[in-house]
């Protein structure tokens, strides 16, 4: 028995030395690596982190961060009217490509920025952005005379496309949609549009609003301003008593205003001012200024 598993496990020479040879390529391959990786020079990280974002996943780290922590050492602020400024100088505010060229876009077909606060509209442009800019921008005066001037000239009494209407006076907070036509340069579809987003204001505090409405441009406000008078009549929102929906709803809050505004009242109760919004960081004074005739605590 003994001799028999002897002669069955015996080895022959060639296959002695064919064991042998592949335990050495073994073991070479397992030091020899680990030698090799020792006398290495450790890869140079560059200061901007850029090699190390890399390895992020997408969701771990935004392309916007790791953009603005480079370039942002590059702005320069200074004053500027967004109606009037061009790609270079939008891009050395900080500006991304593609937002300055959103921005151009805009202008290009017409669109003008009224206030500092419609930067906000732009989209790329948030919050934290814009209260870097607000203090650099700087919007020329708008004539809204010159406007209509220019705009009953191109469209001349004499055009047999355009019609003009009799001089009317229209209460701007009051008027229904049919009140609202007779006023020159408001058809039926932008007077559904003005009661349509009057009602999700809670009314407007001032005309030049109307610009807020889809379609509505300068030179069609500057023909509709000398016909509309307006009195302040407003539905404002308690926000002690308010529901989500409610506020979501208005133009000026939306959900995540309305969802900070909640969570302050859980964790603090009702609102004893309205600067609390200010004061706890759910609003910018900006955003405050605009949205304060709609509010109330009672």
């Amino acid at each position: 028995m003994k001799s028999f598993l002897s002669s069955y496990f015996q080895l022959s020479n060639t296959e002695q030395r064919g064991i042998l040879v592949l335990i050495s390529l073994i073991l070479f391959v397992g030091i020899g690596s680990k030698v090799f990786l020792a006398y290495q020079d450790a890869p140079e990280i560059p200061q901007d982190n850029s090699l190390v974002f890399a390895h992020f996943a997408a969701n771990e780290v935004s392309n916007n961060e790791v953009t603005a922590s480079i370039a942002e050492q590059d702005f320069v602020l200074q004053n500027f009217d967004p109606n009037t400024a061009s790609f270079e100088t939008l891009m050395g505010l900080g500006f991304k490509e593609n937002t300055a060229q959103t921005l151009l876009n805009f202008r290009s077909k017409g669109g003008k920025f009224y206030q500092k606060e419609d930067l906000l509209k732009v989209y790329g442009v948030n919050e934290e952005f814009y209260q870097k800019l607000a203090p650099f921008i700087v919007i020329a005066e708008i004539s809204y005379k010159a406007k209509a001037q220019n705009f009953e000239s191109a469209n001349s009494f004499t055009d047999k496309k355009w019609t003009p209407k009799e001089k009317v006076m229209v209460e701007l907070n009051a008027a229904d949609s049919a009140t609202l036509t007779q006023v020159a340069g408001i058809g039926p579809v932008f007077a559904a549009r003005i009661v349509k987003y009057r009602k999700l204001l809670g009314g407007f505090v001032k005309k030049e609003q109307l610009l807020e409405v889809y379609g509505m441009d300068e030179e069609k406000l500057a023909l509709m301003l000398p016909q509309l008078t307006l009195e302040l009549k407003l539905t404002k929102i308690n926000i002690n008593q308010a529901t989500w929906q409610q506020m979501k709803a208005h133009p000026y809050l939306g959900s995540n205003i309305a969802n900070a505004i909640l969570a302050y009242k859980k964790a603090n109760g009702a609102f004893k001012s309205l600067e609390t919004l200010v004061e706890a960081k759910i609003l910018s004074e900006a955003s405050f200024e605009k949205i304060y005739p709609y509010l109330s605590i009672e």
